[in-house]
């Protein structure tokens, strides 16, 4: 799995819980609660789907450093290292 796959996958999950417009076109700098209006309770709706859909565990500390959609993807492939394709 690329980055850039990762990416995708992340930003699908986000807009299905996203209760603001996000129609704009989402980047790594785009902040997931002041952005996208997501709230305390979604933002664990968003950690639990993440942790299914990637098959890994994301605990409260790596939890408080996913502000935004880019450092979710950094904190993901911290999570599954081996299987990630590296950097070309």
């Amino acid at each position: 799995m690329t980055r850039g796959e990762i990416f995708d996958k992340v930003v699908k999950i986000i807009i299905s819980f996203a209760p603001k417009d996000h129609k704009a076109q989402l980047t790594e700098s785009t902040h997931i609660r002041d952005n996208l209006g997501v709230n305390s309770a979604r933002f664990v709706d968003i950690i639990l789907e993440l942790e299914d859909q990637f098959e890994i565990t994301i605990d409260d500390s790596t939890m408080d450093r996913m502000g935004t959609i880019g450092a979710i993807v950094d904190e993901i492939i911290s999570l599954m290292p081996n299987r990630v394709a590296p950097l070309a």
